[in-house]
């Protein structure tokens, strides 16, 4: 069997932690699976040998290593997967040092022919639940493309893995080391940046004045959990924008103000598209696009 190690950021591989991600692991990047390791307590064991045997992956019944791994006594399932498709037969992962200055490369290559414009900017993001759930977010929104710039945590963490259900491995993944570089791969989008900043516009004010052509061409850019963006954003960005709140706290979880934005983003794109659709038809908002916090 295997020695698979706790995980650390310098292995070449890592793990999905239960049942729905490593079956969504399964769905979107078999070819990355190096095991399978089930506990006999696992109650869809059936399903998992027959994806095991129809995928020819290796299928280890394996509960001590389990509970070592994940470090918790109710983790019956797990999936082993490499952080990076094999080049010239040898896994390559990216090193600490590498990961802070990879540009221009996708982690996920089956994604790369995705056409979509519609993008989100992490820059010096710390938080790997923040990172986690913003994952999730941008599938469950139609996002598409992560950019991560400058030093972050590691996106391959079984906890971010763990936090986004698997999302993780359905979207394009880039990683740049400055906004300029991700400029040079896409000027052509419009940069709206999320920004403590009074004097911006909201979301939804900004957001209603794009064309779908626009919205379909966008990104929006998010800060660090503590510092936010730098202030060089200001001016290199085509817009900054500022979600509405109660002074009763000073801002929002990074998660939760990337998740309403995406959202708001998707609505006005859908009302948008209707309009074009159908322009003689009068718009009406629905109560789930009327809400008064943007």
């Amino acid at each position: 069997m295997e020695k698979w190690q706790k995980y650390r950021r310098e292995l070449p591989y890592s793990y999905c932690f239960g049942p729905y991600p490593s079956f969504r692991l399964l769905e979107e990047a078999p070819e990355r699976v190096l095991a399978l390791l089930l506990s006999d307590k696992f109650k869809e064991k059936e399903k998992v040998e027959a994806l095991a045997a129809e995928k020819a992956l290796p299928l280890i019944y394996a509960p001590r290593l389990i509970e070592k791994l994940s470090q918790r006594a109710n983790t019956y399932m797990i999936a082993v997967f490499m952080k990076e498709l094999p080049s010239s037969g040898k896994s390559k992962a990216l090193s600490l040092k590498a990961e802070r200055t990879f540009q221009n490369t996708l982690s996920n290559p089956a994604k790369e022919n995705s056409t979509s414009g519609r993008q989100v900017i992490l820059q010096n993001i710390d938080d790997m639940g923040n990172l986690g759930t913003i994952l999730r977010s941008l599938l469950a929104f139609d996002c598409p493309c992560l950019n991560l710039l400058g030093p972050c945590c590691d996106l391959w963490d079984p906890r971010v893995v763990r936090a986004s259900m698997g999302a993780i491995f359905a979207l394009r993944l880039q990683f740049y080391s400055s906004l300029e570089a991700w400029r040079e791969r896409n000027s052509e989008l419009l940069l709206a940046a999320l920004m403590l900043d009074k004097t911006a516009e909201s979301p939804r004010s900004w957001l209603s004045q794009r064309s779908v052509e626009e919205l379909s061409g966008l990104c929006l850019a998010f800060g660090n959990e503590g510092s936010g963006l730098p202030s060089y954003y200001r001016e290199s960005a085509d817009a900054c924008l500022m979600i509405p709140q109660s002074l009763k706290v000073d801002s929002l979880n990074l998660a939760e103000a990337v998740s309403i934005s995406l959202y708001e983003w998707q609505e006005q794109l859908h009302a948008r598209s209707a309009a074009k659709a159908t322009p003689s038809a009068p718009f009406s908002f629905s109560p789930s696009t009327s809400l008064g916090w943007l």
